[in-house]
């Protein structure tokens, strides 16, 4: 299974931030990741459970744990 690299993970959350989403889910994660990676790289993140057995991907569950245990604060 694959995750996204730090640098994709920054790329997705200035695309996030940049199109105002309201909402997130692993929908819209892939739909902003078909407009920042190459074809062959969004299909190597999917991977083959999401193409046969429609289940959660590592990447979306890893990035969405990323984005709820951040341990920065704003001050």
């Amino acid at each position: 299974m694959t995750t996204l690299s730090n640098i994709e993970t920054i790329l997705l959350d200035k695309y996030v931030v940049a199109n105002n989403f309201t909402e997130f889910s692993e929908a819209h994660f892939f739909y902003a990741l078909a407009d920042i990676v190459p074809s062959w790289r969004l299909e190597q993140i999917a991977g083959p459970e999401r193409v046969y057995d429609l289940a959660t991907t590592e990447a979306y569950t890893t990035y969405i744990n990323q984005l709820t245990n951040d341990n920065t604060t704003n001050i």
